[in-house]
């Protein structure tokens, strides 16, 4: 079936209209009539973007099984309680969840958007957009200014108060003004004279933004970048996006219905300080998060000029930090549990206390985002990439075509940390890569899990057999194991990639590689250059595998697993705010779980305890 969807308006309706596509293109093949075909080019799930100024009656729309429009403006969504993304989806009979979010595809324009940065010389930069609302058609350089809607632009004297106060407070970054010719310019900024798709891939490299709601803002929820939007004469409850700090003269918190008028001329008069501390906090907790992503045994054995690598041989070094001294001191107490011998919870219970006992308080206290074990071999999977992959064009790569897995639940956190040493110590026939973790992904069932790699479906069937028994007579006997193929995101485009049947196995599309050598080409070469160096993991614990273990213990703690209380108290555990963030979906979406199971339990209740109707006399 082939459906064609007429979306018009500006840039940043249409850019919204995007968070349909992947849940339009399971019904049928896709095809967009619109204004502004470049921000539905490139996507692999729209069969072709066509520009409106082609008749209706073209052969590739009449083609067509059905031709759809609607136009929110004119419908439920003027009550103003609906987002434009949640209309949309009303429209089209599309099932709206607050987790889609807009997609555009402009790897094609980094090469480009790259010269133009070096032409001006610019390295850091932050984009600024305070005008807007010209219409494509009828576009004129030379024409005066006008806006179709005025009240959504920010003041002119306003907005160079704000660049006056970037410049200012980030003296290596550029401000550049992403506005048409005809629009207003500010000093101490350079105005970007690249199209809007070219914009978009700007956005990417960005330190951040600040805008009024226009397309810069909408960009942002394709681009994954936060900033500061200002807010005039539009609700952002119907517009915006909430990983931005959206900010409005009567309102700089929650959207407050009763202090809106929409044509109240104060409305986008936020204070420029207020704008700038806004875009502080916002750029502060982004630095936050990117410092805290230290991994002991990379990032911090660096910073004592070490090249990270054979333990046996650091430990030899004559300058030793407390850091390496803890190391050293964690792995003499041999903490291991043997694959082949029953767990012995009360001596590791005292062998784990011995361990935290070592710990300096900031390490105890440390914040790493790290949340896994990895026993590593040689190879690389370069899961990281293969993501960007799927992430930009939802097409499997061709890698993961070799990727199977045996995965194991465990029910609680005691149960994970015994699997950890269970795998450190499994000897495999080709050390296959292994790794335990916490579940941090919204929608994937399942808290705690276990995997092991393989590259051949016959491989994991022979050791699935061997090992499942093995594990459920050491671990519980209700253990869930089961085999699967790669990441469970793909099978959510491609469900008959999960398939395991030998005969019916789903094979790679070769047309794929042109959108894999998009991404090597233009995203991924500064990686490939660089040496990547792999070590057997050792079989003894080791500060990481510390730290990762105390992260796993405040997640159970966070979603109410109390068999953590058995290992560790509350007192030693310390709250870890960058492991909360990363919770923070998953936490909400448990907590709604939770609720929906306690009504059903007291419905079960009332329903029970309910007395019969007696007879009448």
């Amino acid at each position: 079936m082939l459906n064609t969807y007429i979306v018009e308006g500006g840039v940043g309706k249409c850019v919204a209209f995007t968070s349909l596509i992947p849940k339009l293109r399971k019904n049928s093949q896709i095809q967009i009539y619109t204004p502004y075909v470049d921000v539905f080019a490139n996507n692999l799930n729209v069969k072709l973007a066509l520009e409106n100024t082609i008749p209706l009656q073209d052969k590739r729309i009449m083609a067509s099984d059905n031709i759809f429009y609607c136009e929110p403006y004119k419908s439920n969504f003027q009550f103003g309680k609906q987002h434009i993304i949640e209309s949309y989806c009303e429209h089209h009979g599309v099932d709206f969840d607050v987790s889609m979010k807009p997609k555009i595809h402009t790897d094609h324009h980094k090469k480009i958007v790259d010269e133009w940065l070096n032409k001006n010389n610019i390295r850091k930069y932050i984009l600024v957009q305070f005008s807007g609302g010209q219409a494509k058609f009828g576009f004129n350089a030379n024409n005066q200014y006008q806006n179709i809607n005025p009240n959504r632009n920010y003041q002119p004297f306003l907005a160079q108060e704000v660049i006056n106060m970037l410049l200012e407070e980030y003296k290596d970054t550029t401000i550049i003004n992403c506005v048409l010719p005809n629009e207003p310019h500010y000093q101490g900024t350079i105005r970007c004279d690249l199209h809007f798709a070219q914009i978009h891939e700007l956005l990417k490299g960005a330190e951040g933004f600040i805008s009024i709601d226009s397309c810069l803002q909408h960009f942002s929820a394709s681009a994954e970048k936060h900033g500061v939007v200002i807010w005039g004469s539009t609700r952002w409850t119907q517009f915006g996006y909430s990983h931005n700090k959206n900010l409005h003269f009567h309102m700089t918190d929650k959207w407050n219905e009763k202090k809106f008028i929409d044509n109240d001329p104060r409305n986008n008069m936020v204070e420029p300080k207020l704008v700038i501390d806004e875009y502080k906090k916002l750029d502060n907790k982004s630095k936050d998060l990117n410092n805290a992503n230290l991994k002991i045994g990379t990032n911090i054995y660096d910073n004592v000029n070490l090249k990270f690598g054979d333990p046996e041989k650091i430990s030899d070094h004559q300058d030793l930090n407390y850091i390496f001294k803890t190391d050293k001191n964690i792995k003499k107490l041999d903490i291991k549990i043997e694959p082949d011998k029953s767990f012995d919870f009360d001596i590791f219970k005292k062998k784990f206390d011995m361990l935290v006992s070592l710990l300096p308080q900031d390490l105890l206290n440390h914040s790493s985002l790290s949340t896994q074990i990895i026993k590593s071999n040689e190879n690389d999977l370069n899961c990281e990439r293969h993501f960007s992959v799927f992430n930009q064009y939802n097409i499997i790569p061709k890698k993961c075509f070799s990727c199977f897995k045996i995965q194991i639940e465990p029910k609680n956190v005691l149960e994970l940390i015994q699997l950890s040493f269970i795998f450190n110590n499994l000897t495999l026939k080709n050390n296959n890569l292994r790794k335990c973790y916490i579940e941090l992904r919204k929608n994937i069932p399942g808290n705690y899990k276990g995997l092991i790699y393989f590259s051949d479906i016959d491989e994991m069937d022979h050791t699935y057999h061997f090992l499942s028994s093995k594990l459920k007579k050491l671990i519980s006997q209700d253990l869930k194991i089961i085999k699967k193929r790669g990441c469970s995101e793909f099978s959510t485009y491609h469900p008959q990639y999960k398939n395991l049947d030998k005969d019916n196995l789903m094979n790679y599309d070769p047309m794929w590689k042109l959108f894999e050598d998009i991404v090597d080409d233009n995203i991924l070469g500064k990686e490939k250059s660089k040496e990547k160096v792999f070590f057997y993991a050792k079989k003894k614990l080791s500060l990481e595998d510390t730290l990762v273990i105390l992260n796993w213990l405040r997640y159970a703690r966070n979603i109410n697993d109390l068999t953590y209380k058995r290992l560790v108290s509350d007192d030693i555990l310390s709250v870890s705010h960058v492991l909360n963030i990363q919770m923070n979906d998953r936490i909400f979406k448990l907590m709604n779980e939770n609720i929906d199971k306690e009504v059903k339990k007291e419905k079960n209740t009332e329903l029970k305890t309910e007395k019969p109707f007696s007879k009448s006399a």
